[in-house]
């Protein structure tokens, strides 16, 4: 249908064929544009559309939507009503974001504008309707708003962190140097809190700085004849006083000959020792933890198995993101930035692997990573 088969009112013009032309250039226009354009009745059924309009929706004859409401293209159909309502009761123009279905049957996000037109009475005698598919934008405002989330929690946690250590060195000093330790058994006893509290200050700065070099591009590993064995035992015994404080084992699953291969030795200690770390903050007093080793030929896999809370299936493909932490509370009741994961990923990726987990919630964990074979 043509936009020249619409009645509207216009001035007492004597000349019909320079408006009739007027209109056709319109109309040309209106074709060839991008936007999606359309016009209906006062009450919603569409009467022209342009070609960029049946695009978006993913048809090609006008018969599928002339004649029909538009609130039927849409899946928040009373939404899409409602906004032809207003414009009957008000007039003047109304603005929305509506779901829609095109004809595959996906679903998309429209941001529509429509303008009542009235006669020259002043009577409501049709509808001029605007739209542009905003989905791609309305997702990126998501991700936005998601990583700003993230952020603003990732900075709690830090803060918390920072601050929990400092207010410990903070008292343990203003006691000693106020002579209200005289006991040398207490007073080492203070200074080896006060050096453990200075140490996980130290772990928390490089963390950071860690973070800020893979930002920046700068991160980097130093590849070197490595023994995957050697780095996990000494990862084992890295973290034997905080399984020695939680009454936890460790099981040892090691094949008996490892090949040796290329990569960063103290890069790849760092990544088993925080999911060690890790296995051990989030598990219960007294379980046990399982590191197995295997070699498949190609790579040299490594699991670390716990039997703690265990992770929301939702949560687990975004455990390594940046600033993603599963919930906030319990990180705050065992602590931790939640860098460690982020940054296991960059290491073991620097190194052509690959990092992943398989968890249940309240059945466990396993966190896996690859590293390829020595050529």
């Amino acid at each position: 249908m043509s936009i020249l088969n619409h009645t509207y009112a216009m001035p007492n013009m004597p000349d019909q064929r320079k408006v009739e032309e007027q209109l056709l250039m319109a109309e040309t226009a209106i074709r060839a544009s991008h936007s999606a354009i359309a016009l209906a009745d006062p009450g919603g059924k569409l009467t022209y559309v342009n070609p960029a309009f049946l695009r978006i929706w993913g048809l090609d004859k006008l018969e599928h939507v002339l004649g029909k409401s538009f609130a039927d293209l849409c899946q928040e159909k009373e939404k899409a009503e409602a906004v032809f309502k207003a414009l009957r009761d008000g007039g003047g123009t109304e603005a929305a974001e509506l779901t829609a279905i095109r004809k595959n049957g996906t679903e998309f996000i429209v941001g529509l504008r429509a303008s009542l037109i009235r006669t020259a009475e002043g009577n409501p005698t049709g509808v001029t309707i605007s739209l542009a598919d905003i989905t791609q934008r309305k997702q990126f405002e998501e991700k936005q708003r998601e990583l700003e989330r993230m952020r603003t929690e990732f900075i709690s946690n830090v803060s918390h962190e920072l601050r929990t250590p400092l207010i410990s060195l903070k008292g343990f000093t203003k006691l000693m140097l106020e002579g209200k330790v005289p006991d040398p058994e207490t007073q080492k006893e203070f200074l080896t809190i006060m050096y453990n509290q200075s140490e996980h200050l130290q772990r928390l700065i490089e963390s950071l700085l860690e973070v800020s070099r893979i930002d920046s591009g700068r991160f980097s590993i130093k590849k070197e004849p490595v023994q995957l064995e050697k780095v996990i035992r000494t990862a084992v015994e890295s973290v034997g006083s905080l399984i020695a404080q939680k009454d936890m084992s460790i099981k040892e699953e090691l094949p008996a000959a490892f090949p040796e291969i290329e990569g960063d030795q103290g890069r790849l200690l760092q990544v088993m020792v925080n999911l060690l770390s890790n296995a051990i903050k989030f598990s219960p007093e007294g379980s046990k933890i399982t590191v197995k080793a295997e070699n498949t030929g190609d790579e040299l896999l490594v699991h670390v198995t716990d039997q703690g809370v265990g992770i929301p299936e939702e949560a687990q493909s975004r455990l390594f993101q940046r600033f993603y932490q599963v919930d906030s509370s319990t990180t705050r009741n065992v602590g931790g930035s939640g860098l460690g994961l982020y940054i296991s990923k960059q290491i073991v990726e620097a190194h052509g692997g690959r990092i992943w987990v398989k968890s249940k919630e309240g059945s466990g964990s396993t966190f896996s990573f690859s590293i390829p074979t020595k050529a």
